[in-house]
């Protein structure tokens, strides 16, 4: 039997964790702002301390070149890739109406040759039949063939809005980084005076639990994002090889496309590769098809056998244990717990490193407070 004092230390660490979580969410949810400014601040303030001390330059003065700085290479990223996606529109629209006027011509060849028997055959059929038979199957054909319009029709309407709200979000997504960058100044200036306020208010104890946690998480993440650039520079210099020796146009914002998609789990870059192969293959350019297939085998190949290595090298995890975490946040939050699983999977290691529970453990069970920082 549990004693009442364990179950009333159970029950108040299950309360300020309850409490904890719903709090990040709201900051989450309502200051997503001020949570980027956290995490810009903890990115620059090695830069900024590096000014500072090397350079002899005022701190405040540090804060902002380092800033600035990071917003014109922000400007500069938003710039190129405007640049090449409105280079890529133009020729996607030369491109496009070519070859889907071709596509159409080889669909509709293939219907005279192959289809349209079959449907003669089926019209004799169902000519046969009785003529209450034939009307329930005329209508059944109706009704499917109805369906199928409001499908696609559904299809293009979810399309559209997606693009119109993205292209409107975009004035959004500048003001968010503006005022993430404007809290990051004020962050790094008097980031000693909030370090010295959280000295007083909180005991020693929490923050070397806090810090502790913080140095594992700090030292997964820095493995994880190096684990990522390199398998994300392989998959470029490779399609890059690839499409250049086929003769592919915009090879380089291609590659860039393909490296950034190999992000996406499952899914990587067989999500532009395989559409694009089966319709070069359709349209009849079937050499150029089976290259570029053999190109998507390749990488998808040595990202297969790379990335167990340098991620579970990185984060201590095995690649069962993400796979795993992907499955059970696609089904418990949907498309986003495609990256909020592995993320908690991430975390979770993190704590485990940091002897989290052990901390939690020894509160429950003797009362007492105390972080073990080896």
């Amino acid at each position: 039997m549990l004693s009442k004092q364990i179950l009333f230390r159970i029950g108040y660490l299950l309360l300020v964790l309850s409490l904890f979580v719903f709090l990040v969410y709201l900051i989450i949810q309502y200051l997503f702002p001020f949570v980027l400014a956290c995490i810009f601040t903890l990115i620059l303030l090695p830069i900024i301390r590096f000014l500072h001390k090397i350079f002899k330059i005022p701190y405040t003065l540090s804060c902002g070149i380092t800033i600035f700085i990071a917003i014109l290479i922000n400007l500069l990223l938003f710039f190129i890739a405007g640049f090449e996606l409105l280079q890529g529109i133009i020729y996607l629209t030369k491109w496009i109406p070519e070859h889907i006027q071709f596509l159409i011509r080889e669909v509709t060849d293939s219907f005279n040759q192959w289809i349209q028997p079959l449907i003669q055959k089926l019209n004799q059929y169902l000519h046969a039949l009785p003529s209450d038979q034939h009307t329930l199957i005329e209508e059944k054909l109706s009704a499917i063939s109805n369906s199928l319009a409001d499908q696609v029709a559904n299809l293009l309407e979810i399309t559209l809005n997606w693009t119109g709200l993205q292209i409107a979000s975009l004035p959004g997504s500048m003001t968010v980084l503006m005022f993430s960058f404007l809290c990051t100044f004020f962050l790094c200036k008097d980031w000693n005076k909030f370090h010295q306020y959280l000295t007083k208010v909180l005991s020693n104890t929490y923050l070397d639990l806090a810090s502790t946690i913080y140095l594992h998480i700090k030292e997964k993440v820095i493995k994880y994002l190096k684990a990522q650039f390199a398998l994300i520079f392989i998959t470029f210099i490779i399609t890059l090889f690839g499409l250049l020796v086929f003769q592919i146009e915009h090879a380089f914002t291609i590659s860039i496309c393909l490296a950034v998609v190999d992000l996406l789990p499952i899914l990587g870059t067989g999500i532009i590769f395989v559409p694009w192969a089966l319709f070069l293959f359709i349209t009849g350019e079937t050499a150029l098809a089976i290259c570029l297939f053999s190109l998507y085998l390749l990488v998808m190949f040595l990202r297969q056998l790379l990335e167990p290595k340098l991620i579970s090298s990185a984060i201590g995890i095995h690649p069962i244990l993400t796979i795993l975490a992907i499955y059970l946040g696609f089904q418990l939050f949907g498309v986003k717990g495609i990256w909020l699983g592995p993320v908690i999977l991430f975390i979770s290691k993190a704590c485990v490193e940091a002897k989290l529970f052990h901390f939690f453990w020894n509160y429950i069970r003797y009362n007492q407070i105390n972080v073990d920082k080896q």
